[in-house]
C-alpha cells in the first residue's frame, strides 16, 4: 500500500507542476474575449498574494475595478485591449509596498494607467532598457 501512496503522490506533483496555473504571467496580450483578461489578473493577484509582506486580503480582487473597465467600456464598445500583465504586476507591487495609498486608490490607479496609456510607455520603456526606471 505505501508503495502505490508514493506513486500517487508523485502523480500528483507531476500533475502539479504542469498545471496552468503556475504559467509565467505574460509581458502583453491582445484581450478580446473577458475570459483571458480574468485569467491573467487572477494570475496577478496570486502572485501577490504569495509575496509574505503583502495582505492577502489587501490584494484580493484590486484588480477589479480595471477588469470592469476593460469589460464595459472597451471590450463592450468592439474594441481590443492591450494589456501590459507583467508592467501591471510590478506597478502593483510598488504601489502596495509603499504603503501611502489605500486598496480602492490603487485599484482605479490601474484604469488610470490604461486610459493614459501609461502601461503601454512603461512596457516600452522596460522593452528599450530593461526595466521601467530606464536604468
Amino acid at each position: 500500500m505505501t508503495i502505490s501512496m508514493k506513486k500517487l503522490c508523485l502523480h500528483i506533483l507531476i500533475f502539479y507542476s504542469f498545471c496552468p496555473s503556475q504559467e509565467s504571467i505574460k509581458d502583453r496580450i491582445e484581450v478580446r474575449v473577458i475570459k483571458t483578461l480574468e485569467k491573467q489578473l487572477l494570475h496577478i493577484e496570486k502572485k501577490l498574494i504569495a509575496i509574505p509582506d503583502i495582505d492577502s486580503s489587501f490584494v484580493r480582487n484590486i484588480t477589479m475595478p480595471f477588469q470592469n473597465y476593460l469589460e464595459d467600456v472597451v471590450l463592450a464598445s468592439g474594441r481590443q485591449a492591450d494589456c501590459f500583465p507583467q508592467i501591471i504586476l510590478q506597478v502593483l507591487k510598488e504601489k502596495i509596498a509603499e504603503k501611502k495609498k489605500k486598496k480602492h486608490q490603487i485599484a482605479f490607479l490601474l484604469v488610470e494607467y490604461y486610459i493614459n496609456g501609461k502601461f503601454e510607455k512603461l512596457y516600452n520603456k522596460k522593452a528599450q532598457n530593461g526595466d521601467i526606471y530606464g536604468k
